[in-house]
């Protein structure tokens, strides 16, 4: 019997800090995303973003990730 495949995603995540954290304000990053089999981008002003972004991904191989 042949094993099954599971289907896998991978992600580049590229990040650069472009504000330190203050008191009056939290750290701003800035990058981006990249789903390699489709190459697809996406640029990224907030870190919640990145879960946003792969979300759709992981729901199409019945992940949930709500919680």
């Amino acid at each position: 019997m042949e094993p099954v495949e599971t289907p896998a995603h991978s992600f580049v995540i590229r990040l650069r800090l472009e504000e330190m954290a203050t008191e009056a304000s939290p750290a701003r990053w800035r990058g981006h995303i990249t789903h390699i089999p489709g190459n697809e981008r996406h640029y990224i002003e907030d870190l919640d973003e990145i879960k946003r972004f792969i979300a759709p991904y992981l729901h199409s191989v019945n992940v949930d990730i709500s919680q």
